[in-house]
């Protein structure tokens, strides 16, 4: 929680090992949202080497959700 990692027990794992995933979506949304969502996914899946990753450059110490500045990798 709040950019932490989560305490590990011994014994214990920090990530899962299942590889399936869930979106949950609020309500509110309309049918469209929804298929431009899939649409992403699936250009996503054909062609993941056109997914970049982003890296902090820049945060405060409390808070730093709201002010991070952001590097891509």
């Amino acid at each position: 929680m709040f950019g932490l990692p989560a305490p590990v027990r011994p014994g214990e794992r920090f990530c899962r090992t299942s590889t399936s995933s869930a979106l949950r979506f609020p309500g509110g949304y309309t049918n469209s949202h929804l298929e431009y969502v899939a649409d992403v996914l699936v250009r996503v899946h054909h062609h993941p080497e056109t997914v970049r990753g982003i890296g902090i450059a820049r945060r405060a110490p409390v808070l730093r959700h709201f002010t991070a500045a952001f590097d891509l990798v």
